[in-house]
């Protein structure tokens, strides 16, 4: 039986491997214009968003008033799955 600390020390691994998946992490920019610069948009999706075709699942944007708000899909992503919604969660 894995002692307390080796316990620990999976789920630390499992945790940071779940949260660097690449779907939680991503950018697009968006062209300059005659009034703005090129804007950088990050979001994130959620784990089944490229699972079959775009008709199969609706999907849920999220734009919430705060930045970083797309880290909040580490909670939400559980219930997507399990629901079969897709999220994407828009940061700025």
């Amino acid at each position: 039986m894995p002692s307390d600390e080796d316990q620990s020390s999976l789920l630390l691994e499992q945790a940071t491997k779940f949260c660097s998946d690449g779907c939680f992490h991503q950018s697009l920019w968006l062209p300059a214009t005659t009034s703005r610069l090129r804007l950088r948009i990050t979001f994130a999706t959620s784990t089944n968003f490229v699972a079959g075709g775009l008709e199969e699942m609706p999907t849920v944007l999220f734009c919430l008033p705060m930045g970083a708000s797309r880290l909040s899909i580490y909670e939400w992503d559980y219930v997507a799955c399990e629901v079969g919604v897709r999220l994407i969660f828009i940061d700025r």
